[in-house]
């Protein structure tokens, strides 16, 4: 099992599945959908809203620290947002940068400023309150969440047990 922010070569690299978030890049990849209408949210500990207040509106975001973690090798700065029909990317700055998800939760947690992460990775720390959803009536870019094999004679007998477990316990944390 391999543990990483880093996209596997599901053809190159010895991996029979991958769990990922977003739309496959790579049509040839079987992709079995555990939350398909997945979104990331922004979210920050209380004690940080406390102190620097909450964004109301995309634009603010612009007067907060932003947490950020490197995707596809580059920061990832770029957040998208949508209420309705209206979308706004906006480009975020931070002083913390690292290569690794998890460790940006965890700033958030320490109150260091305002992570854009999957709603699955956050939702545990959304629902006890450790963090808090900003920016109200706008929804985060789609992140549907995958089980990828790079074969469809891959998807055995195992993967689909392993597909139907990975989804209905997704689906508990992100009803």
């Amino acid at each position: 099992m391999r543990l990483n922010d880093r996209h596997a070569d599901l053809f190159r690299d010895t991996v029979d599945v991958a769990l990922r978030f977003g739309v496959p890049e790579d049509s040839s990849l079987v992709a079995l959908p555990i939350l398909p209408e997945h979104r990331r949210v922004a979210c920050a500990s209380p004690q940080y809203l406390a102190r620097c207040g909450m964004p109301k509106a995309p634009e603010d975001l612009s007067r907060h620290s932003a947490l950020l973690y490197l995707r596809n090798g580059r920061p990832y700065d770029s957040w998208r947002f949508s209420r309705g029909e209206e979308t706004r990317e906006i480009t975020v700055r931070g002083d913390y940068l690292c290569d690794d998800g998890e460790v940006a939760r965890r700033w958030a947690l320490a109150g260091h400023g305002i992570v854009y992460k999957a709603r699955l990775d956050v939702a545990e720390d959304l629902r006890a309150g450790r963090l808090v959803a900003v920016l109200g009536h706008w929804q985060g870019e789609l992140a549907p969440f995958n089980l990828l094999c790079p074969h469809r004679l891959q998807v055995s007998e195992r993967v689909r047990l392993l597909h139907g477990f990975v989804a209905q316990r997704c689906q508990a944390l992100c009803p």
